[in-house]
């Protein structure tokens, strides 16, 4: 089996300052991974790297078996879907909802010359599956965070991924927009072979066909592996640097702090 990712002793660098250091890292040919890690950490920028819209500082990165080349990256794009506000919300703006989805489809920032009936067919049912079909013709800047990040969804499934990256995917969602995206997920991840890579700060609500996780600090990988083996009371305790007990459920983990409410406790204790 061709390794799908691979990162090897990657580095991200703003001015002096590393975004990214030392990242290795291998991601198999369908694969569920959770990126975990506190904010700043380097979560977003490493999905932004593997999607082709940020650019590494050195070491080697391998996607479907071949070398990355900067010049092959809309290539690379169409392969991949990414959704992430936090890198978004920056470069679209005024474009029209309909627009950033179609866009999706080339893994460009804009609208291509040419789309075909069965592309805006397409787009118009993506956008009906997240309930945003009445927003076609908006202003990205008009909607509110959550059916922005209904555009990205939206978008990020235009071009049928095999590579699915979700940073924060269910950031601003309400409930019930939260419920359709696990069930859209799980429908995804059973019909297709398609590798997910997801960021999230929710470890309670992790679907159960995640089955590795990544956990980032400082711009480093601090452990990597099998969910089971990284989401452990041993080892958050002391990525977190606080003592914490996590308790195994049917989704995802539920997290238990020891200690921090009698210390906190003490400021309203005379």
């Amino acid at each position: 089996m061709t390794t799908q990712i691979e990162l090897q002793h990657v580095n991200c660098k703003v001015g002096e300052k590393y975004l990214l250091r030392d990242i290795t890292w291998q991601v198999q040919p369908g694969e569920k991974w959770i990126v975990f890690g506190e904010n700043g950490s380097g979560k977003t920028t490493l999905l932004s790297l593997l999607a082709g819209y940020k650019r590494y500082s050195d070491g080697t990165i391998q996607l479907f078996g071949e070398p990355y080349q900067s010049e092959e990256v809309l290539r690379y794009r169409r392969r991949i879907g990414l959704v992430s506000t936090s890198f978004f919300n920056r470069i679209l703006c005024r474009e029209s909802v309909l627009s950033i989805v179609l866009s999706g489809q080339n893994g460009i920032l804009g609208i291509s010359e040419y789309i075909s009936n069965q592309e805006l067919l397409y787009a118009k049912k993506i956008l009906e599956v997240f309930h945003i079909e009445k927003k076609k013709d908006m202003p990205f800047y008009l909607l509110s965070k959550g059916e922005q990040q209904s555009v990205l969804l939206a978008r990020a499934f235009m071009g049928t991924p095999e590579i699915l990256l979700l940073d924060e995917a269910d950031s601003g969602l309400d409930y019930l927009a939260r419920i359709r995206l696990t069930d859209f997920l799980a429908a995804f991840a059973a019909e297709t072979k398609a590798t997910l890579i997801a960021v999230t700060h929710y470890p309670n609500e992790i679907p159960d066909f995640f089955e590795h996780g990544l956990l980032m600090k400082n711009g480093k990988i601090y452990q990597k592996g099998l969910l089971e083996d990284v989401f452990r009371t041993e080892v958050f305790s002391d990525f977190l640097n606080t003592p914490v007990e996590i308790q195994k459920q049917k989704n995802g983990y539920q997290f238990i702090s020891k200690g921090e409410v009698n210390r906190y406790a003490e400021l309203w204790r005379t």
